[in-house]
């Protein structure tokens, strides 16, 4: 029997000072993240509260430079990423399979990530 494993990161680069994160996947591919875009879609519960789906984070849209730097990346089991940020925001869970999603957001205008809904 074989088992075919999703897509998992590699590698993650976000250098001090970023404004986008970057992650090798083991299938090869390479995905971009904007911090504008990996915060605006925030999964946890503060930012999203506990009654919808992920929803864009409009305040987002007016962040400072604080908001949308990362602090610290840190693996989740085999299956997640944690974000914590600059501003001390952290409680986000990315999944791989959310992560990997969100990567192809990256040249969404605004008004297509404010209707943006993850699949289920």
């Amino acid at each position: 029997m074989t088992s075919t494993r999703a897509p998992y990161p590699t590698k993650v680069r976000s250098p001090r000072g970023a404004v986008a994160t970057e992650v090798d996947w083991s299938d090869g591919k390479t995905t971009r993240h904007p911090h504008r875009i990996l915060r605006g879609l925030c999964p946890c519960a503060k930012c999203q509260g506990h009654d919808h789906g992920i929803r864009w984070v409009e305040a987002v849209e007016t962040a400072s430079n604080l908001m949308l730097e990362l602090n610290h990346i840190e693996q989740m089991g085999n299956y997640a990423v944690g974000l914590t940020w600059a501003d001390g925001h952290s409680g986000g869970i990315y999944t791989f399979e959310y992560l990997r999603e969100l990567g192809r957001l990256e040249a969404w205008p605004l008004e297509h990530l404010r209707a943006y809904r993850p699949r289920q």
